[in-house]
């Protein structure tokens, strides 16, 4: 899938996946300080795990420039779709600051609007934080919880893997992804007929959230995600630790 420049889908494990046993090649002492040395890395971890749900940048100015994969919504008045966008995302060490230029946000959020060429302010999330995050919610009143957002990921990503197909109906698309924000199971809330069924377990790992509450809200993929940076940071003070204390 590409959004903006050129990226690979993720890929999910195999489905026989099973955790290997591991042997530890040291025991009594050595094994204390190990097991010492993981909890102190934990201990070290927990502020990051506690602000989980927050933005992973509170203050990103984005300004749409096109909308070069403009649609009509089923069920609702009003364009959608995709559009390309100028921004830049301060990501946890160690990437540091990113810029996007002309990058493609899909909006997601049939109750809001944007103009163009107006720099706005957003929040960025992981989908995950984002899901997580109670007070984010529709015009509707509803939450997005994790199964609407991974099935609003997979829609996007079907929509525009199949834009240039014949008998793509973009549409249709866009209105299942509007009405899975808003909470609905039909085109607005109208009885039928049902939207487009995306995957409750697509893979949303490299997906953020642009959100302010007043304007649209944006879905975007970025590599790099922030749970990998996180997790490397944590290995990185994990390995740091242990080596402390065999030296000690």
């Amino acid at each position: 899938m590409y959004f903006g420049e050129a990226e690979s889908d993720p890929n999910g494990l195999p489905s026989d996946f099973r955790c290997a046993v591991t042997t530890f090649p040291f025991q009594g002492q050595a094994m204390k300080r190990f097991f010492g040395a993981l909890a102190g890395a934990a201990m070290m971890l927990a502020p990051m795990t506690m602000q989980a749900q927050a933005p992973i940048d509170p203050t990103v100015s984005l300004t749409i420039t096109s909308n070069p994969y403009g649609t009509g919504a089923t069920g609702y008045s009003g364009g959608g779709g995709g559009y390309l966008a100028n921004f830049a995302v301060d990501f946890p060490s160690p990437v540091g600051t990113r810029t996007f230029t002309d990058y493609l946000v899909w909006c997601i959020d049939g109750g809001r609007g944007i103009g163009f060429n107006e720099p706005t302010n957003f929040q960025i999330y992981t989908v995950a934080d984002f899901a997580a995050n109670l007070a984010l919610k529709a015009t509707t009143g509803h939450h997005p919880d994790q199964g609407d957002m991974n099935r609003i990921a997979s829609l996007q990503a079907a929509l525009y893997a199949a834009w240039a197909l014949p008998g793509t109906n973009h549409a249709n698309y866009q209105g299942s992804i509007w009405s899975e924000f808003d909470g609905f199971t039909g085109y607005n809330n109208n009885s039928a007929p049902n939207i487009i069924a995306g995957d409750s377990y697509f893979d949303t790992t490299e997906y953020y959230v642009l959100w302010n509450g007043d304007n649209q809200t944006f879905l975007t993929k970025i590599s790099e995600p922030s749970s990998a940076v996180l997790a490397f940071a944590g290995m990185g003070a994990l390995l740091v630790a242990v080596r402390r204390r065999r030296q000690a």
